[in-house]
């Protein structure tokens, strides 16, 4: 998890895992499952994470993080009412973690129930967890026009300033004669590297640029292949 936390690199920090893993003498055990399953998802393979994931629920169904990662994966994959199962779960394993009740608001977001999300954000906020960390917050930011918040939030995350243009801009994301000035400085943008891979594809997502967004998965579906 040091990548979410620090600026070490997540490729790096999953290849150094992975060889922890490969090393402990019980490899197959459910906490194990899971991390490779989180591993294999973060790197875009998800037939891989959905077997570890399963295998890992079949070895022991009470861990809280297992049940986090699959709901983050399940989201990714379109199930939504599996992955807000699977949220569910592990805020009944443990309410007071604070990941956990981010990981709650964000699938309540993706089925669209922003009161509960907004909630639930509070509580995982209230707990100690930067919600500005998490893209999806700054959809339910964008749904709610809190632009001030949102402007606030791209500048944490990205405070070499390469985001300037976009974020001087955030309020016409929803206005469609200007979306194509906003579709350029998003291509400059990522030219110059100043996006990270899930606000590159959450921006062509809320944009409804489909096939950029397809693009995106395909991109890093092939960097994270070519990985050690």
């Amino acid at each position: 998890m040091l990548p979410y936390y620090s600026s070490q690199s997540e490729s790096a920090a999953f290849d150094i895992a992975s060889e922890h893993l490969a090393a402990l003498t019980n490899s197959s055990s459910a906490e194990v499952e899971a991390i490779r399953g989180f591993i294999a998802f973060r790197r875009w393979r998800w037939l891989e994470a959905e077997q570890h994931f399963q295998l890992s629920l079949a070895k022991n169904p009470d861990i809280a993080t297992t049940h986090v990662w699959y709901s983050q994966f399940l989201s990714a994959v379109g199930q939504l009412d599996t992955a807000m199962s699977h949220a569910q779960t592990a805020y009944e394993l443990d309410s007071v973690s604070a990941v956990i009740n981010d990981r709650l608001a964000t699938t309540y977001l993706w089925v669209g129930q922003d009161k509960e999300s907004r909630l639930q954000f509070t509580a995982g906020a209230n707990l100690g967890f930067a919600s500005y960390l998490n893209p999806s917050y700054l959809i339910l930011l964008l749904r709610s026009d809190g632009f001030e918040a949102l402007r606030f939030s791209l500048h944490s995350l990205h405070p070499d300033g390469n985001l300037e243009p976009l974020i001087e801009n955030i309020q016409n994301l929803k206005d469609l004669a200007a979306r194509p000035g906003i579709i350029k400085i998003i291509e400059q943008s990522i030219q110059v590297g100043a996006l990270m891979p899930r606000l590159e594809f959450g921006m062509w997502v809320v944009l409804e640029q489909w096939a950029h967004a397809a693009e995106t998965i395909e991109k890093f579906s092939a960097v994270s292949e070519n990985s050690p």
